[in-house]
């Protein structure tokens, strides 16, 4: 499973990335300048949303959890895919992506309406906290879109919560690196300083 989000964040990742590369002209000749605009479709806005949006579509995954969440039978709506936990899995962690991407161009609300039937309660049963580093992403983009939208009380209760579950739960996201940028720096025990370093997530 853990596999399964890392192709999905690195996606969006070099997406980014190369978003990044192509909006900086200072530093680029004139032949890189000309590649750049005979390529306009490579990774074009749109595709890439599409991508993900074909990977939740394929899994039924928005209506096994507005099924899930009415107490129905998921199985009557996951289709044949769906029923399989690979495309399952992958279709639920293209719903966060899209949390993330609708984020990165300003649409705090999309970004919302994407995450619409996921129930973020902290707990192990949901299915983003099976993989440390997307259960963080989550919470985090959750709470950007927030402050973006002005809800600063639904933003600093998102994140309080978060931070209090991963400090209960240290061995349970020793292994992310999202977890090194929100836990205590060395000398800040309990009685001192806390610093909430925003996480890294890429």
């Amino acid at each position: 499973m853990q596999w399964l989000w890392d192709i999905t964040d690195e996606f969006i990742y070099q997406f980014q990335v190369f978003c990044q590369y192509r909006s900086n002209l200072s530093n680029k000749s004139e032949e890189e300048l000309e590649r750049l605009r005979d390529a306009a479709q490579i990774w074009n806005v749109q595709t890439v949303m599409n991508i993900l949006h074909s990977l939740a579509d394929k899994a039924s995954i928005v209506e096994q959890l507005r099924v899930g969440r009415e107490g129905g039978n998921v199985a009557e709506v996951a289709g044949a895919y769906g029923q399989l936990n690979l495309y399952k899995m992958l279709g639920y962690f293209s719903l966060i992506g899209l949390l993330r991407l609708h984020c990165m161009l300003g649409d705090y609300y999309l970004a919302l309406r994407s995450l619409d039937y996921i129930d973020m309660e902290l707990n192990k049963k949901a299915l983003f906290a099976r993989v440390a580093a997307c259960h963080i992403t989550a919470f985090y983009y959750v709470s950007f879109a927030y402050i973006m939208l002005r809800r600063y009380r639904d933003a600093a209760n998102t994140l309080s919560s978060i931070l209090f579950f991963l400090s209960r739960t240290r061995q349970y996201h020793s292994r992310s690196f999202q977890y090194d940028q929100v836990r205590p720096r060395r000398g800040e025990g309990e009685g001192g300083a806390r610093r909430a370093a925003t996480p890294t997530v890429r």
